[in-house]
């Protein structure tokens, strides 16, 4: 891509990777903000190459919510990314709002 200065890469993860904060999954997020901080980074180290990376967090059960968490709606986004690149980060949100309060552990809800 650098080679040829132009392409796209876009890495996906769950929004608990840094932008939405979901303790029931605490564990995978260790890994999925190191993932998504290494996507900031390069994309800031990719300016002006021609290359773009930006990192798309997903707080959605897709297809079960609203508009926003329909697969067209989230296509259309990934595309939008990819035709703009200006954006580091696209952040998905469309989870009902009792989210946290279901399947936590008893030490995560308050009694």
């Amino acid at each position: 891509m650098l080679e040829r200065g132009t392409g796209t890469i876009l890495v996906s993860s769950g929004a608990g990777s840094g932008p939405v904060i979901a303790p029931q999954v605490a564990n995978v997020q260790i890994a999925t903000c190191g993932m998504r901080n290494r996507v900031l980074n390069l994309h800031a180290a990719l300016s002006g190459t021609g290359v773009y990376a930006a990192h798309v967090a997903i707080a959605a059960f897709i297809g079960q919510g609203g508009h926003d968490s329909q697969p067209q709606t989230i296509a259309d986004a990934y595309w939008r990314l990819h035709t703009g690149r200006t954006e580091p980060e696209l952040v998905i949100r469309d989870l009902p709002d009792d989210y946290l309060d279901r399947g936590l552990a008893d030490k995560f809800v308050e009694p």
